[in-house]
């Protein structure tokens, strides 16, 4: 029968032994007695901790209907994946540079029948809930038959759910909070810059 080969933690404990059989210094005794209690208990982990996934999409739904109204939240969770449906098929014909001349056509929808007409795109992040919002964005920099005003989108604070580095039982915290969206354009002044007094360093001659 051959002899059993000694473990890493025989190791240790034979070099403790030897040294408290040699009578040396204290410090380095205790030095190992430690080494040897960490490793012991790293040896008693099975396994590696579970990553923190992403919570199932019925659960976000679920958590994210809560900020709406009780009566239209499922009408809206099934209008917001039709709106996204429609600005990916449309994206890929419709026409996304500034006209030339201002739409008079009635059937026309409104962002395209504007001063400053605009397009939809997606707006699209991992960590929020819903992943994908419609975007405005403008067509133009400046106004149809008005060249002189800008055009600047129009923003809405829409509630969303944004992911958090906080895990419970393996899944993502989720936060309600509120994001900027462009919902669409419109003409405006453009931004001047407010002219300031003149600081006079001497007397003033007028004598006040």
């Amino acid at each position: 029968m051959s002899k059993q080969q000694p473990t890493w933690q025989g190791n240790i404990r034979l070099a403790v032994a030897t040294i408290d059989m040699k009578g040396n210094n204290r410090q380095i005794k205790v030095f190992w007695i430690f080494i040897l209690m960490v490793l012991n208990i790293e040896s008693h982990v099975t396994g590696s901790p579970v990553p923190c996934q992403q919570p199932g999409n019925n659960t976000l739904k679920n958590q994210w209907m809560r900020l709406h109204s009780a009566q239209n939240a499922s009408t809206l969770v099934s209008r917001q994946a039709s709106r996204v449906a429609t600005i990916i098929e449309s994206s890929k014909t419709s026409g996304r540079t500034c006209p030339t001349t201002l739409s008079t056509d009635p059937n026309q929808p409104e962002e395209r029948r504007s001063l400053c007409p605009w397009s939809y795109r997606i707006n699209h992040d991992p960590t929020r809930y819903p992943v994908d919002l419609p975007e405005a964005f403008c067509l133009c920099s400046n106004c149809i038959s008005n060249r002189i005003n800008t055009c600047e989108a129009v923003y809405y604070e829409v509630p969303v759910l944004r992911q958090t580095q906080q895990c419970n039982s393996g899944s993502y915290v989720y936060e309600e909070t509120f994001q900027k969206i462009a919902v669409g354009c419109t003409c405006t002044q453009p931004r001047l810059a407010i002219a300031q007094p003149i600081q006079r360093s001497g007397p003033d001659p007028s004598g006040f």
